[in-house]
């Protein structure tokens, strides 16, 4: 499994997600932003300006000029550092990038933190010297993951949210096992699921959702991947997750429905013909009837009867599908609730697909 480290994905989603993490960390400027005009990430502006992160290759920092819509064709920078772990002198380097940055441009520059550490108490916002009647503050925003709360990142519609929603579950997942870790990213993944936003969003969302907290044992990418995307045979991350599926399930139903469709329409045409042709016989004569109402009654019941089958075979497909992969699941050693929960099932419902308990009676609600 290749490796993906979070100073990787922290860069990928911030220019992926860009727009909406505006939108979200400065929503009462929001209507002074230009979101017509393409923004530049100026990234290797920032190598140039501190080469030292280039040679340590620690810092996850971007540079993004981005405009303003008040008529003057103005602009400003936005400097933006994510941080995974504590650094006595963040808010030293956090200057540092805005002096040179102020030097070169002079132009309006704001600037955010975020930490994605789990060390409480640690959070760097302002930069001071005081010396002989001579002082200097920098003062920056930030944003402490842990201390957010998880109810208003699931709760929001903002994409970025879900971003920062599977870094919270992420610092705390490091002291649980895979199987609670492949719980929250499933439910992540439900959580996005329903939200209605671009494919290629999505893609990204579930690659940060993915690989942000790693597994002890490898196979569980692969779980990860037929719980959300049953139907594919290798590993990758889902392009068409709704389409793909209900190909799947179309074709697997096809296959039985034609069977109980075909069955079905036969005798739901002749009894159909029958009737129609003993209603018909009483006008025209029971033979000619008959032979009508059979022909029309075969070709109407075939129909309905095909179209019935087909989708109890759609049906019974999907069955099939869900039955593998609880039966995969168990096999890894997830208990009966730990399915139960990741697959958002009744626990009786996984108890008889296992066959630990009887099928309800037919009429059983």
């Amino acid at each position: 499994m290749f490796s993906v480290t979070h100073d990787q994905l922290w860069k990928a989603i911030l220019e992926d997600l860009f727009d909406d993490f505006l939108r979200w960390f400065y929503t009462g400027y929001v209507h002074q932003i230009d979101f017509e005009r393409p923004f530049e990430f100026l990234d290797q502006e920032l190598l140039k300006i501190f080469p030292e992160s280039q040679i340590t290759n620690r810092f996850v920092d971007k540079l993004v000029k981005v405009w303003l819509r008040d008529g003057t064709d103005s602009w400003f920078l936005l400097h933006v550092e994510a941080q995974s772990y504590p650094d006595p002198d963040f808010a030293g380097r956090m200057y540092t990038y805005y002096y040179r940055l102020w030097d070169l441009h002079k132009q309006n520059i704001t600037a955010l933190a975020i930490f994605a550490d789990g060390q409480r108490g640690y959070k760097p916002e302002l930069f001071q010297m005081d010396f002989m009647g001579t002082r200097l503050e920098y003062r920056f925003q930030t944003c402490k993951i842990m201390e957010l709360d998880i109810r208003d990142l699931e709760g929001s519609e903002n994409p970025f949210a879900l971003a920062l929603a599977t870094a919270w579950y992420g610092i705390r997942a490091k002291k649980q096992n895979d199987a609670a870790r492949l719980t929250f990213k499933i439910q992540l993944v439900k959580n996005l699921l329903r939200r209605q936003m671009p494919r290629e969003r999505i893609r990204r969302l579930l690659e940060f959702i993915k690989y942000y907290t790693k597994f002890d044992r490898e196979e569980h990418y692969r779980d990860f991947e037929e719980i959300i995307h049953p139907n594919r045979d290798k590993m990758g991350i889902i392009e068409l997750i709704q389409e793909e599926a209900k190909k799947y399930y179309e074709k697997v139903g096809l296959e039985a429905g034609l069977e109980v469709g075909l069955k079905k329409g036969l005798e739901k045409g002749l009894k159909k013909g029958l009737e129609e042709g003993l209603e018909k016989g009483l006008e025209k004569g029971l033979k000619k009837g008959l032979e009508e109402g059979l022909e029309k009654g075969l070709e109407k019941g075939l129909e309905e009867g095909l179209e019935k089958g087909r989708e109890e075979g759609l049906e019974k497909g999907r069955e099939e599908v869900q039955k593998a992969v609880i039966e995969k699941l168990i096999q890894k050693g997830f208990t009966v609730e730990q399915v139960a929960e990741l697959l958002d099932l009744p626990v009786t419902a996984i108890q008889r697909t296992l066959g630990q308990v009887a099928p309800p009676p037919p009429d059983a609600p």
